[in-house]
């Protein structure tokens, strides 16, 4: 799955969020911050996850909320097929 997510995603304890919620549901991919493109609803990230349909739809449920301090105004999902390596981590921001 990869989920884009627009708004106040930056600073506020999304990726972390993200991060252990996905090693939880024992899932493989990454989060990152996407530095380039923000859009006029805010800033962007990136999630990328491996995994049984049940657990990623557990980890978008969390996506779709953020922690508190966010303000998530857009998903975009994509159930394709996305190649990922080793266990679930943060990486660095995309340009």
């Amino acid at each position: 799955m990869r989920v884009i997510i627009t708004g106040r995603v930056h600073g506020v304890g999304f990726r972390q969020l993200v991060l252990t919620r996905a090693q939880r549901l024992g899932l493989r991919g990454y989060v990152c911050n996407l530095a380039a493109g923000q859009s006029v609803m805010g800033r962007r990230m990136e999630v990328v996850a491996e995994g049984s349909r049940r657990r990623l739809d557990d980890l978008l449920e969390a996506i779709t909320i953020g922690p508190e301090a966010a303000a998530v105004l857009a998903t975009e999902v994509d159930y394709g097929q996305f190649a990922t390596v080793g266990d679930f981590e943060i990486r660095s921001d995309k340009e």
